[in-house]
């Protein structure tokens, strides 16, 4: 089951890319929501579920962090009208951008 941390994580946009990546998982590194350390960034099919499920998600910004299929960075942004408009090209990332990590866990029925 794939799980939404609670933690938004801001201010990790560098227009270097590098420097951007590595803040990015040291930060990630610190999430601990409910006894998780395999956060990770939202794939473009994840993000797409987080804009669909935006109302119930307590989000405080509009513009997530996600790994497009290219394994990229890029933004989404919650206040469009349609996740085509949130994840279109002409969205950029900058240091309003937050990340909201996802994990995938294992529930054991008992």
């Amino acid at each position: 089951m794939t799980i939404l941390a609670a933690t938004e994580l801001t201010g990790y946009y560098n227009a270097n890319t590098t420097i951007m990546e590595s803040n990015i998982a040291a930060a990630l590194a610190t999430v601990t929501d409910g006894g998780v350390s395999t956060w990770r960034v939202p794939t473009r099919d994840e993000a797409h579920l987080i804009y669909d499920a935006q109302g119930s998600l307590n989000l405080s910004t509009s513009k997530y962090f996600f790994r497009n299929n290219s394994d990229e960075l890029k933004p989404f942004d919650v206040s469009k009208s349609s996740w085509m408009n949130a994840a279109s090209s002409n969205i950029d990332l900058d240091a309003s951008t937050a990340l909201r990590p996802v994990a995938v866990v294992t529930v054991n029925n008992q």
